[in-house]
């Protein structure tokens, strides 16, 4: 999982960021395409079911930062962002970086 996040998403967000941005539209929809197969996998909570695993934080802070950009991510990606944002060590996280 962590390959696939690494080589399906994240891989195409400099590309996408580079880009002007009236010629994104073709990377972005790779970018949610693989978005939503990994919403596909969040039925029972996480990537993994039920446990968290290192996994998880990679999604989420790609899934996260995707939605700050205006990506419309699939409902189960937005309640897993959701989700993780109220554990408390990412809370914690999130204010030491200035991000909450």
């Amino acid at each position: 999982m962590l390959s696939f996040i690494a080589t399906e998403i994240h891989k195409r967000f400099p590309t996408y960021l580079m880009l002007p941005e009236d010629v994104r539209e073709p990377i972005a929809q790779e970018i949610l395409r693989w978005f939503r197969f990994a919403a596909g996998r969040l039925e029972r909570g996480y990537l993994f079911g039920k446990t968290f695993t290192v996994a998880d934080p990679y999604l989420f802070q790609l899934a996260r930062g995707a939605a700050e950009l205006g990506f419309q991510l699939p409902e189960p990606l937005r309640d897993y962002i959701a989700r993780i944002e109220e554990r408390p060590a990412v809370q914690a996280a999130l204010r030491r970086e200035g991000l909450a």
